[in-house]
């Protein structure tokens, strides 16, 4: 199969920026402490980075010294060039592309410790991406999906290591990113165009195309400084899906226009993919649309590729990246009630296998357990657990009352309440985890409404898979099942 982005050993070192001391006197010593290689006198007391705690080398090499680990920003060989077509790759020293001073001394990659003055927001990045895929990205807010597009998108280079491309790139990395304010919409379709190699006739006849897409014919001769940001991201998905291009690079500014967009850029990736020219990377946090579009899926954690692999694995993996969402401490939530008899301590969320999970499939299993502490007797308890939609509606309970036929009598002490719900009937969304302990009939003696979310995707539902998503995005929850008959009664 031939390869359309091949990364390797791709790391990326970013120099934070300083905030001034706010007097002439302190920015003096500070300046005189660095020429004569002391600390900050003004550095914060503990100040770590955490993101640089990785083993290897020393921890501070020479720029110079570093240019032996080159970065390159390659094209792969076409089908019809040389066998050794990588031949006209022109590799650049890595220091030399980020434009740094050449005395200039940086953190290894490698390195332990790269001070608080440094991030590494990407660590040793190995990728191979077929033609014609779909990749996803995945991660929580900094683990460096962006940065990694950045790079596929020639907007920074790396600190160390290649990357190597087949064909044309079009990207849309943030609103407005390739657009000019001043221009109108079709000029900088037309400029867009130009920018991937097109020709003036080639754009032309993409233009209705594009313009039905995008829905801003009105607009079309407006400057774009006028357009709202989900008008400039429909134009700019528009552009970047129907010119000329082999490899289409989508972050997560999508999440910027309505449902029915989303869904109609969701359909023009897949009928894309379908025809296996063009290779496409999708970066979102909308764990259906990643499970409905891409064939593979990449899990990035601080930086680094944690998993890659088939994405119902690499979404079963995500759940595991951020633990702490999936066993909360309740007593640092925000929570309401007098306390009086009880006091929520823990909730914890498991998948079917018994590992923390905050991502599940239509039809799996869920698994709450739920801590409580009792400091007073109690004779009519009850626990329960609730789910509620994004906009706050709630959705389901389970209580405790209604399972075991009736309530509960608690003495002083610790409990641990289960709570297993086997085929999960909500539908493709993410829900609030909410909890309560009460005195059957009263008010709540302790409740925390909001104490973490789930997301469900997409999954096999009766042996049969659904287009669910269509009916979460219009606000509908819970799937119920039926049973359906159908039979002609005239002509």
């Amino acid at each position: 199969m031939t390869t359309a982005i091949r990364i390797e050993n791709v790391s990326k070192l970013y120099r934070l920026g300083r905030v001034g001391t706010g007097t002439l006197s302190h920015d003096l010593n500070r300046w005189w402490h660095t020429i004569r290689g002391k600390e900050d006198p003004y550095a914060k007391i503990g100040q770590v980075n955490d993101r640089t705690k990785m083993s290897g080398k020393s921890s501070v090499v020479s720029r110079q010294s570093s240019a032996n680990a080159a970065t390159a920003n390659c094209q792969l060989p076409t089908d019809d060039s040389a066998a050794g077509g990588a031949a006209n790759c022109q590799l650049r020293p890595a220091d030399s592309a980020a434009g740094g001073p050449a005395d200039c001394r940086l953190p290894t990659a490698n390195s332990r410790d790269a001070g608080p003055d440094y991030v590494w927001a990407l660590n040793d990045i190995n990728l191979e991406v077929a033609q014609g895929e779909i990749l996803g990205i995945i991660g929580r807010n900094g683990a460096g999906k962006s940065t990694l597009l950045k790079l596929l998108s020639r907007v920074t280079a790396p600190t160390t290591g290649s990357i190597k491309t087949r064909g044309r790139i079009a990207s849309l990395l943030e609103v407005g990113t390739g657009f000019h304010p001043e221009l109108t919409g079709r000029e900088n379709i037309y400029m867009n165009g130009a920018i991937l190699g097109m020709r003036r006739h080639e754009i032309t006849r993409q233009m209705d195309e594009i313009v039905e897409f995008s829905g801003c014919a009105k607009y079309l001769d407006t400057p774009v400084k006028r357009y709202s940001s989900g008008m400039t991201v429909r134009l700019g998905f528009a552009v970047a899906a129907h010119l000329r291009c082999e490899i289409l690079i989508v972050d997560e500014v999508l999440a910027v226009g309505d449902l029915e967009f989303q869904r109609k850029c969701i359909g023009r990736m897949q009928e894309i993919a379908r025809n296996g020219a063009r290779t496409i990377l999708f970066v979102s946090h909308n764990l259906s649309s990643i499970a409905r579009l891409c064939t593979r899926v990449a899990v990035m954690v601080h930086g680094t590729v944690s998993s890659f692999g088939n994405t119902d694995d690499a979404i079963a993996d995500y759940s595991t990246t951020a633990p702490e969402l999936s066993n909360v401490d309740l007593k640092s939530t925000g929570k309401y009630g007098s306390q009086t008899y009880t006091v929520l301590e823990y909730l914890k969320i498991y998948d079917h296998s018994d590992n923390y999970a905050t991502s599940f499939r239509m039809g799996d299993t869920i698994k709450f357990v739920l801590e409580v502490s009792c400091h007073r007797e109690l004779l009519d308890a009850e626990v329960g657990i609730k789910i509620s939609s994004r906009s706050g509606e709630q959705i389901h309970y389970f209580c405790s009352r209604w399972e075991q036929g009736g309530s509960m009598h608690l003495v002083p002490g610790r409990y641990q309440f289960t709570v297993r719900v086997p085929n999960l009937a909500l539908l493709p969304n993410k829900y609030t985890i909410g909890a309560w302990s009460m005195r059957a009939g009263t008010t709540s003696d302790d409740n925390a409404p909001e104490i973490t979310t789930i997301e469900v995707v997409e999954g096999t539902v009766f042996g049969r898979n659904c287009d669910f998503g269509r009916f979460s995005a219009s606000g509908t929850e819970v799937f119920a099942p039926s049973s359906w008959t159908s039979e002609k009664i005239s002509e």
